[in-house]
């Protein structure tokens, strides 16, 4: 299962445009041996995210910036050392133009090389 991913597309990403786009996914990632699993509603994310943090290394985020967050929270939740790897396909974009992806094949390359960047967390508080 070394090679084996998952990947979580929100079909409510850029006001439901995303889940339309399920078939661009499986062509860029043609070959590979990966799970798709199409989200529907971010309780429904939340759900599969902590399903599938123990069975899978990679875990692939396709949607926006909120998705990346809600699986990488799950991830720190649960004191995994999953690699998230991240497909542009929300409106905003703030974290893909902070790690310099100009596209989703952009992306897409990154992970089928397993190229990483690693990243700074942190939260803050605004009581």
């Amino acid at each position: 299962m070394k090679n084996k991913f998952a990947i979580l597309l929100t079909a409510y990403s850029r006001r439901g445009e995303a889940g339309r786009s399920i078939g661009i996914v499986t062509d860029l990632f043609r070959g590979l041996d990966y799970k798709l699993h199409v989200c529907y509603s971010p309780d429904e994310l939340v759900e599969i995210t902590r399903e599938v943090i123990p069975h899978y290394n990679l875990i692939v985020g396709a949607g926006g910036d909120t998705t990346q967050k809600r699986i990488a929270t799950e991830i720190l939740k649960a004191r995994s050392e999953n690699v998230l790897g991240m497909l542009p396909f929300g409106s905003d974009g703030d974290i893909f133009r902070e790690l310099g992806v100009k596209d989703l094949e952009e992306a897409c390359n990154a992970i089928r090389n397993g190229q990483t960047k690693k990243m700074d967390i942190g939260c803050i508080n605004h009581n």
